[in-house]
């Protein structure tokens, strides 16, 4: 039930009602029902006028709120809480189904974490192949980043083969999913420690099959990531950069995982 303290609160209610009908639903509602409502929030005027200045802020424009079906949870929601004053972004496992919905912090001042999300199976689950699949397939290459704006922001700049691993978390899941859309992948984590750490977790994978893998460690600064990277530069230098770098021989992998260098 909706407790009407003010206009806004009356605004969010109403816009609710609107999207859901008569029936109110759990929390493990169903997250299309729940996306069609964050998405709907963003474009009115006032419940989402929040999530619009950030979104602005960010240098994220219509076509790409259209395209990556972004939206905002507004604070005072009557059902939807975890990701009050957050931004969302759906994220779509490889058959595009939506598995969870992730928030990002609108306000600095917000509690919590930057990211918040529903669980969902993280460790198999790359943010953006949905989308960028067609891209990826024909270039036969696919990048792998941190951030799902860092995916967002590239893609609006026309580098539309990016994924990303929530964090510097890659794993043999991730590579495998990959392997069946591309030959070629490029870890393309931050410069700073925890980016630096999540390419040494790759590394010592198991195996990488038949891929061809690079590790990008020095196209960013430490105080850099893909996001704002690419707004200072193009799509067509960072192909560039990526292929500058030597791949990593199976040979040389070999010897990461057995420690012996005369293989």
């Amino acid at each position: 039930m909706c407790i009407l303290t003010n206009k806004f609160k009356f605004l969010v209610c109403i816009l609710y009602i609107i999207n859901q009908g008569k029936e109110q639903p759990s929390l493990d509602a169903d997250f299309n029902q729940e996306n069609e409502y964050y998405k709907k929030a963003l474009l009115h005027p006032e419940i989402g006028a929040a999530g619009r200045r950030y979104l602005s802020m960010r240098g994220i424009n219509e076509e790409t709120v259209k395209y990556w079906e972004i939206g905002y949870c507004p604070i005072g929601h009557p059902v939807y809480k975890k990701l009050k004053g957050r931004i969302t972004f759906p994220v779509r496992d490889q058959s595009g189904v939506i598995v969870t919905i992730s928030g990002r912090k609108a306000f600095e001042t917000l509690p919590g974490s930057k990211y918040d999300m529903y669980p969902f199976a993280a460790r198999r689950t790359l943010f953006g192949l949905w989308q960028n699949r067609n891209d990826i397939r024909k270039l036969n290459r696919a990048v792998v980043t941190e951030g799902q704006l860092d995916v967002i922001t590239a893609w609006q700049s026309g580098f539309k083969i990016a994924t990303s691993t929530f964090g510097a978390h890659g794993t043999l899941w991730h590579m495998g999913i990959l392997a069946r859309y591309a030959k070629r992948i490029d870890i393309l984590y931050d410069g700073d420690r925890a980016g630096w750490e999540g390419v040494e977790g790759i590394k010592k994978l198991s195996t990488l099959g038949d891929l061809e893998v690079k590790f990008q460690n020095n196209i960013f600064s430490n105080k850099d990531d893909l996001d704002s990277w690419i707004k200072k530069n193009s799509a067509e230098e960072l192909f560039a950069l990526l292929d500058k770098s030597k791949i990593l021989s199976l040979s040389e992998k070999l010897k990461r995982m057995r420690g012996n260098t005369n293989i």
